[in-house]
């Protein structure tokens, strides 16, 4: 009957209604199975931090759906591809949606499937979904209610608040770190004396685990005993970067001079970038796989974005905890330290404070922003990430036309077509620093170049800039220690005495008070 093309069809008109009703049948059966695996979590408000952190599309819906689902994994990919795009479209898939609507079809399907919407639910919320959106998402099988998204946060909230709690206990001690927060509250807030506000500010706090701790390094006893005996800093032998730490700092200034004419010039290939000799030199790095274990806290609404506001945060905890049962629980015992976030925007600021001349003065600050068009970043204050991003570019385009100058050949592209060894480009880096990132110390009494001097001091502090940055985000405190006295001086030229008298204070504690009798209780963490 196949054969024969009436008789085909004939035949298909027949079994297709009947085929449709085993195919749903089958469908359905599948679908109970499926939505049994994604309600491991039973309910939203079995949704762990842990669950959350472990949660992935592969492992919570496309392993479970593969094993009991293929026959439903199979129609909806032909209902997602088309052959032609089955064909030659080699580099996008439709995996993600198409297990995604599993998941949309399982939520859908029983209100007690968290697996999938769960998460998706606190993403949604966590990027500012309104009331309306999330209501029309749980629709769509892809977030549960607004109100069910209020009870999950608190839910997930106490989980974390619980795990702090057992962490703070533990005799290896935590570290403590917070900062400001803004969240927008309505668009429409009733305008009337004592009203809510547009937006809450407030303070959140995390403890971190410390790696490697030291109990016995860290007694209250012991660190007031050395706070008490030890000496006052000496600016030469304190405060000045040793050898070691000089010699550190100025290969990894090297290393960015020489990052900045690979990452610009076209000609050399990634391992010609990734060569040991051209890389930053490491101090205390951490294990490329370690990952600070955190446990985030409650919100505040205290505003620590102030001097007076950041001693509220301290005078709240000690309030909280002034009856409690010991020193340890009245939190007598915390040191305090910098907060390296605040280091670099104030850093930053003071820079901008020293450099910003006028937009007429070759060299300044305000003349780059003119050039770059951020006229805006030339106030007191201007955002962190549009300053930082400015101040990088400004860096780099510097060094470029560095490189064009001393390279010896017409243009950047000759250059990198002439092959040039490793000692050859380190030699242009070197002589890069000596003469067009250091500011002259010379006692000539020739007339000075004020662009040029100027100039210079620019590129010196903003290469302090993009290393202490560059230091942190690859998480290696060693290489940010070695600029700390450099960076008070910067700071103190800059006129920020108190940014300066911190740093001065972090350093008085790493090298006597939180270091002595044969144990460290900082950089010890880091070995």
């Amino acid at each position: 009957m196949a054969a024969d093309s009436r008789g085909e069809q004939i035949f298909k008109e027949w079994v297709f209604p009947r085929a449709i009703d085993i195919a749903c049948d089958a469908v359905s059966t599948q679908m109970d199975a499926v939505v049994k695996s994604l309600s491991t979590a039973k309910s939203i408000s079995k949704i762990t931090p842990e669950f959350l952190r472990a949660w992935s599309l592969n492992n919570n819906v496309v392993e479970p759906a593969d094993q009991v689902a293929s026959d439903v994994v199979k129609i909806l990919f032909s209902a997602i591809n088309t052959e032609r795009g089955l064909s030659k479209n080699k580099k996008k898939t439709s995996d993600t949606a198409l297990y995604s609507i599993i998941g949309q079809l399982a939520s859908r399907r029983s209100q007690n499937c968290s697996d999938f919407s769960g998460p998706m639910t606190l993403f949604w919320w966590k990027n500012g979904a309104s009331r309306e959106s999330l209501e029309v998402l749980q629709n769509l099988g892809l977030s549960k209610c607004f109100d069910s998204a209020q009870t999950m946060v608190d839910s997930v909230a106490d989980y974390c608040i619980d795990a702090a709690r057992v962490e703070a206990q533990t005799p290896n001690g935590f570290m403590g770190n917070w900062d400001n927060v803004n969240i927008s509250t309505s668009d429409f807030v009733e305008q009337r004396s004592g009203g809510p506000a547009k937006v809450q500010s407030g303070t959140y706090a995390i403890l971190y685990r410390l790696r490697n701790p030291n109990p016995r390094a860290m007694t209250l006893g012991s660190l007031l005993a050395r706070a008490e005996a030890t000496p006052n800093l000496d600016f030469n032998n304190d405060v000045c970067p040793t050898l070691a730490q000089s010699i550190g700092t100025y290969c990894n200034f090297r290393a960015y001079v020489v990052r900045v004419f690979f990452r610009y010039t076209k000609g050399f290939d990634t391992e010609y970038s990734k060569h040991p000799a051209f890389q930053p030199i490491p101090r205390r790095a951490l294990p490329d796989d370690y990952v600070t274990k955190q446990f985030p806290v409650r919100l505040s609404t205290i505003e620590e974005n102030s001097i007076p506001g950041n001693l509220a945060v301290h005078e709240d905890v000690f309030a909280i905890r002034a009856f409690d049962m010991n020193p340890f629980l009245r939190a007598q015992v915390f040191q305090l330290g910098i907060g390296l976030f605040h280091l670099c925007l104030n850093l930053i600021w003071a820079i901008l404070q020293s450099h910003r001349g006028h937009e007429t003065t070759e060299g300044s600050l305000a003349y780059f922003f003119v050039i770059l068009e951020k006229a805006r970043l030339g106030g007191k204050h201007p955002d962190y990430h549009s300053l930082l991003a400015a101040f990088m570019q400004i860096l780099d385009g510097l060094l470029l036309d560095s490189w064009r100058l001393e390279c010896g050949s017409p243009t950047l592209a000759a250059f990198a077509a002439s092959k040039p060894t490793d000692e050859q480009i380190l030699a242009i880096a070197d002589r890069i620093l000596a003469d067009r990132a250091t500011p002259d110390r010379s006692l000539s009494t020739t007339p000075v170049d004020d662009i040029n001097a100027n100039t210079r001091k620019l590129v010196h502090d903003l290469l302090h800039v993009a290393e202490v940055t560059r230091a942190i985000s690859a998480g290696d405190f060693g290489r940010v220690e070695d600029l700390l006295g450099n960076l008070a001086m910067i700071f103190r030229g800059a006129g920020s005495k108190n940014y300066c008298t911190e740093i001065l204070y972090f350093i008085h504690n790493l090298k006597y008070v939180w270091k002595g009798d044969g144990f460290e209780c900082v950089r010890s963490y880091h070995d």
